[in-house]
């Protein structure tokens, strides 16, 4: 193929060596991104799962007297940031998320996980023992977090699938 200076044209001469052949396995850098993050979600999600799964455990010992490790190292607000990452990772990903189906789930977790980890930070909402609850209120707000983070678990379940099967096709 042949380069007319004169009108900008390509006019075909029967050769292709005029122009760089592009490989079939060049990967754009925003396909590179979205691998990157798709690999970060993919493992993130195995422990999300795990605190998820684990949540009235987690809760207990946040309750309990004493000092425990999960008191030391994981407190609520510790726990509120590490979700927040994640969905923040999950909205930095948006175009994993093709189906409208999937943007909602991803904008409603991020959304109520974010606007919780916010009033935390901010200290509009009291977390763990800064609370101060009666029992019967911490009980009723406690089987709620379960209940909502075992929902969440299957969402949860859902993206590390969908993660997957992208870094599968991706990759194959």
């Amino acid at each position: 193929m042949s380069f007319s200076v004169a009108d900008g044209r390509a006019e075909p001469d029967g050769s292709d060596d005029a122009w760089p052949k592009m490989r079939d396995d060049t990967v754009s850098p925003s396909q590179n991104t979205m691998k990157t993050l798709a690999l970060i979600i993919a493992i993130y999600t195995l422990p999300m799962l795990l605190i998820h799964l684990s949540t009235s455990k987690i809760l207990e010992a946040w309750d309990g007297v004493g000092s425990s490790w999960i008191k030391r190292q994981f407190s609520p607000r510790r726990a509120l940031r590490v979700e927040a990452l994640y969905w923040l990772l999950s909205l930095a990903a948006w175009p994993l998320w093709r189906v409208a189906t999937w943007k909602t789930l991803v904008v409603l977790f991020a959304g109520i996980h974010l606007g919780i980890w916010l009033s935390g930070e901010f200290g509009i909402l009291q977390l763990g023992s800064e609370g101060g609850n009666n029992a019967a209120h911490g009980r009723r707000l406690n089987r709620a977090i379960i209940t909502f983070d075992l929902i969440e678990a299957v969402v949860l379940a859902a993206i590390g699938a969908h993660t997957a099967l992208y870094l599968l096709h991706a990759v194959g």
